[in-house]
């Protein structure tokens, strides 16, 4: 990296050039391909949150961390899919989701977007706190928990299943708004990371459409 520049304005700065003349100095058929490659699919890929965004009008940002250590393995991504969809489904949240690998490489969180219609079902979130009653340790509510002077928000329901859940009311902000979507998107090719992971998303429900998921014991409430 070059002194003075961090690694955001290395990479602004090497992806201009590359829209400019269409190659770097210094960088052999190869590199310039996976490279070339790597920002076409993270433009898609942008192209296709933001248009999940005006679609469905999703007005809250989403970090899903699962709780249980073998629910999180890659592994088990797909049962951990279907039954956040089949959760939303449920709550009638519409979402725009992506799993991203933890530093060990073995688990996973999600991050992305989400509108909720029922706002009877979101609660402040709180930092826990130990008070001790009777010489017992009771778990209460602390301070409410609040990022860059704004409120933090869960839906129990989701915690109660998947782990911890944080969501955050989306800026106006247009710029605002960039930053969040290319939070969501950082590691989002194979150049980021080992694996590369497809957007979860929510469709629109067909009119007159059955309700298919009647079964409430689902994998995670029978302990899979």
């Amino acid at each position: 990296m070059l002194e003075g520049k961090t690694r955001y304005e290395e990479e602004k700065e090497f992806y201009w050039k590359l829209r400019r003349f269409g190659t770097v100095s210094g960088m052999t058929y190869e590199d310039h391909w996976i490279i070339r490659k790597d920002y076409e699919k993270r433009k898609n890929k942008k192209k296709t949150v933001r248009d999940n965004i005006s679609k469905k009008s999703l007005d809250m940002f989403a970090t899903v961390t699962l709780e249980d250590r073998d629910k999180a393995l890659v592994d088990n991504l797909k049962r951990v899919q279907y039954s956040w969809k089949d959760a939303c489904d449920k709550l009638g949240i519409d979402y725009c989701m992506l799993p991203e690998l933890h530093e060990d490489n073995v688990s996973i969180h999600l991050h992305g977007f989400i509108r909720v219609d029922d706002k009877t079902t979101l609660e402040r979130k709180y930092y826990p706190q130990d008070v001790i009653r009777n010489g017992r340790v009771v778990k209460k509510k602390g301070s409410p928990v609040m990022r860059r002077g704004k409120p933090v928000y869960t839906i129990p329901h989701l915690e109660r299943y998947f782990g911890f859940v944080t969501l955050q009311y989306l800026p106006s902000d247009d710029v605002e708004m960039h930053k969040q979507v290319n939070y969501m998107l950082k590691y989002a090719t194979k150049s980021r990371q080992e694996i590369e992971f497809k957007l979860m998303s929510s469709r629109p429900k067909k009119k007159n459409q059955k309700d298919c998921h009647k079964n409430e014991k689902m994998w995670y409430n029978r302990g899979a």
